[in-house]
């Protein structure tokens, strides 16, 4: 009888276990910003904008609208703001982006890179899309509005 109590105990213990961490992975990972935020400190996010939640715990709606504050780091700082104001970014493995190339040559600078398709391997021609309106690009901080893709 109490090994059937044992092994009851010790197979709700690792459900319980489980559950709470696949809760708790989904509080974690890549997000982004549904509207402009600003962070204090000189910080502001953008729409659109990524960072990487490092959890969530529920609080009096007084401290946050939704009952849930984010805990999150943004160029290297950590901040809190309502989770509310955040979407899960699907990384799935549809897409693959291969190594950034940069050159700086004073007054212009140029990126390159390759897009995949992550099942086949195959180059995705992105030549005649306009990309532009998916692309941000700062300069020492600042947002960029004309830019060549």
């Amino acid at each position: 009888m109490k090994v059937i109590w044992l092994k009851t105990f010790l197979c709700m213990v690792l459900f319980w276990g489980i559950l709470t961490d696949a809760q708790a992975a989904s509080d974690r990972g890549w997000f982004s910003s549904i509207g402009s935020l600003n962070l204090g400190a000189g910080k502001q996010l953008s729409p659109g904008d990524a960072v990487e939640f490092l959890g969530i715990i529920d609080v009096e709606r007084i401290v946050s609208p939704s009952g849930k504050l984010a805990t999150f780091r943004f160029q290297s700082q950590i901040f809190n703001a309502d989770a509310a104001l955040f979407y899960k970014v699907d990384l799935d493995n549809n897409f693959e982006i291969l190594p950034v190339i940069g050159r700086d040559d004073g007054d212009t600078a140029a990126l390159c890179t390759t897009l995949k398709f992550a099942n086949s391997g195959r180059n995705i021609d992105v030549q005649n899309s306009d990309l532009s309106g998916h692309l941000q690009v700062r300069s020492e901080g600042q947002l960029l509005s004309t830019f060549n893709v």
